[in-house]
């Protein structure tokens, strides 16, 4: 049996932490994390929130000897403890330190009444729930671009980012990114999800040994290049499932592509100010304002918006309603352009009131063509299955070709029904091989599972990840597994060649 020393720190001063494992009590309620992409799904291809939970000892017997001492608000309550500050597993083995998750406290619910459990019972998620939250602002549109470009983008707009990133070179290369995502309505984990399906590639956190928390990005090859197995478990899982199920087969894909036309100068009218308004002396307001095809006023991206706004032309402002516009030179305007809307802050400098009595907004619309659809099926299959459909959605792309090859691609891929271990947990600590493989494993990791009476033997790639600390250092790992292809086809543009590749376009 062996065992690696496990340590369960928190950020209770910033920069500082703080290992409170001899607090945290295991018996009864184990130390619970997961992360990654906990789904074998064709199309989940983005890591969801990942969840930690924990119990802190509340008594007069933790480390603090105080009654309340997790409890926020108590009279004891430990210095920097709160809902929010960071808190990370370290694991440590043969002198090296791994750091498996990290996230941040969400919730805390100390057990009520003296007779009771003296506990504090501990929630917690991973910067993953950060990008769910959190809603994009007037992103500019990107041209041009691959996801590997445009995620820094989508970070940077964020008030929490991860500790560190990697990001794969990406595949495809889009004609124009943010130019079908709702401002303030479309959260960084749906732009996250937009690309990777796009790219077919993945978006996940993993850990790592220099403090984990790393936002990963894989290309549509990064798996495939992946060659090196990096454990291998032969018959040495406890408990096993595996899926061998019609519901895995996909035999008729609809890839559907948005074609799109881009005005020819900067003269549209994006958006018109219905209502004239008033702004105090020394007052300031913030709109923002969506643009719209001022045609049949549905919603259009843009781009080429007109900045700095021009006087008389795109807006007046003056000291009575109408048409006055004897105070635009009193109007500050501060804009932030977006690829759906624009960010206005309006400050009126003059010393009376004043009123805008014409603001609007103009550039280059981008109006969405009546999307095309591509079908591809395996006629072989739906004659055996019957129609098994999968409708992809390809919002960046905006040519046939794609469309086509997406089509072809994801047919071959899904057509046929595999074996897919739907659950794979193991003990670390019943040998130096799998501790290992727990520790050193994470999404993307190709493994090879071998097992006699499921007739289980490939290599796959983890998906997801999920361990529970229990009494006496014992580790229980599980891993979401997704079949290596391993049919033998070329990569275009690498030189490599091997039986284990498999052809991306």
């Amino acid at each position: 049996m062996v065992k690696a020393t496990f340590a369960l720190q928190l950020e209770l001063s910033v920069g500082v932490w703080t290992d409170v494992v001899s607090d945290v009590v295991v018996a009864g309620s184990p130390a619970h994390f997961e992360y990654g992409i906990r789904s074998t799904n064709p199309d989940e291809l983005v890591a969801t929130t990942g969840i930690g939970r924990f119990v802190l000892n509340n008594s007069v017997r933790n480390s603090g000897a105080k009654l309340g001492y997790y409890t926020p608000g108590h009279a004891n309550v430990r210095s920097g403890f709160d809902e929010g500050i960071q808190a990370r597993v370290k694991l440590t083995y043969s002198g090296v330190s791994y750091y498996k998750w990290v996230g941040r406290i969400s919730g805390i619910t100390p057990v009520a009444g003296l007779q009771r459990e003296r506990q504090s019972l501990i929630q917690a998620v991973d910067w993953m729930d950060q990008a769910a939250a959190q809603k994009i602002s007037q992103l500019a549109i990107q041209s041009s671009k691959r996801v590997d470009q445009v995620l820094p983008t989508i970070v940077a707009d964020m008030p929490i980012a991860p500790r560190a990133t990697s990001y794969a070179t990406g595949i495809e290369t889009f004609t124009r990114v943010f130019d079908t995502d709702d401002d303030e309505k479309t959260s960084p984990l749906s732009l996250f999800s937009k690309l990777a399906r796009n790219e077919y590639g993945y978006i996940y956190l993993k850990g790592d040994t220099t403090g984990g928390e790393t936002l990963r990005f894989d290309s549509r090859h990064t798996r495939a290049l992946n060659l090196t197995v990096l454990a291998s478990l032969n018959q040495s899982m406890q408990e096993l499932e595996v899926q061998y199920a019609r519901s895995a087969v996909k035999n008729l894909i609809r890839a559907k592509i948005y074609p799109k036309k881009v005005d020819a100068a900067a003269t549209t009218v994006l958006y018109t100010a219905q209502q004239k308004f008033t702004i105090g002396s020394g007052q300031s307001v913030t709109l923002i304002l969506p643009y719209r095809d001022p045609t049949t006023a549905r919603p259009i991206s843009a781009t080429a918006v007109v900045d700095p706004l021009v006087a008389d032309t795109d807006y007046k402002f003056g000291t009575t309603e109408g048409s006055a516009n004897d105070l635009n030179a009193s109007l500050g305007i501060v804009t932030t352009i977006g690829g759906n809307s624009a960010r206005l802050v309006l400050t009126n400098n003059a010393s009376v009131t004043g009123w805008a009595n014409l603001l609007q907004l103009r550039g280059k619309g981008i109006y969405a063509y009546d999307p095309q659809t591509f079908e591809s099926k395996d006629q072989a299959s739906i004659n055996k299955r019957g129609e098994l459909t999968m409708n992809y959605e390809m919002e960046q792309h905006d040519t046939a070709v794609k469309g086509e090859a997406f089509a072809a691609y994801l047919k071959n891929r899904l057509s046929m029904p595999v074996k897919i271990p739907t659950r794979v947990r193991f003990l670390a600590n019943a040998s130096d091989a799998l501790m290992l493989a727990f520790l050193q494993g994470e999404p993307s990791s190709r493994i090879t599972l071998t097992e006699s009476m499921t007739a289980i033997g490939a290599d796959y790639f983890i998906n997801g990840i999920s361990f529970d600390i229990e009494p006496g250092g014992l580790i229980w790992c599980e891993w979401v597994v997704v079949p290596a292809d391993s049919t033998a086809f070329f990569i275009w543009n690498t030189s490599l060649w091997n039986i284990n590749t498999y052809w991306a376009f």
